[in-house]
């Protein structure tokens, strides 16, 4: 039952892209798209695309610094930190390719100031773009699906001692190695 999950988890994004790009190109039978300034949407969707990469990127360090905390340990008993592992390498790559294929747009079909995107081009980039928003709503679904995980466990495990409370001192839940760990 785990791996249909996973399995389903990282191919329904691309199920859902290819859907939208069938069902775009069947109703609205668009072959090229021309712009006048598409340098400049092209621009901003290369740096969200890199910015959005740099942040998986750095969740992914945080996640293996945090290893061998208790937090970690606690998600790593659940299965949701197996579909967490599974989900990032897809956005990463789809994203990848993404700023590839837009590096292309932006040197190869530049005609007399204008772009024109032709039909096979759009259809690659609409796929690609729909599925990479896809999986970073799913990552982000799964870190909260996580974060609502451990509060709950931190709510009901660890209780933290009154008069420490009391006196001001700093309740710690991710690196408290003491009797509350379970």
């Amino acid at each position: 039952m785990e791996k249909i999950k996973v399995t389903l988890s990282i191919v329904l994004p691309h199920i859902i892209s290819a859907t939208i790009l069938l069902v775009t190109s069947l109703i609205f039978k668009i072959n090229s798209l021309e712009f006048s300034r598409f340098d400049i949407f092209i621009s901003s969707l290369i740096g969200t695309i890199v910015t959005i990469l740099g942040f998986l990127i750095t969740i992914i360090a945080i996640i293996l610094g945090l290893i061998q905390t208790r937090i970690v340990k606690y998600i790593s008993s659940n299965d949701t930190y197996n579909l967490l592992s599974k989900s990032f390498l897809s956005p990463i790559l789809e994203g990848t390719l993404l700023v590839i294929v837009c590096f292309y747009i932006s040197t190869i079909i530049k005609i007399d100031n204008s772009y024109i995107l032709k039909g096979w081009i759009l259809y690659i980039l609409q796929f690609i773009l729909v599925a990479f928003v896809i999986d970073i709503i799913k990552i982000c679904w799964v870190l909260v699906s996580i974060f609502k995980e451990v509060s709950k466990e931190a709510g009901e495990e660890y209780k933290p001692n009154s008069k420490d409370v009391e006196e001001g001192k700093e309740q710690d839940f991710i690196n408290n190695n003491d009797e509350h760990v379970s």
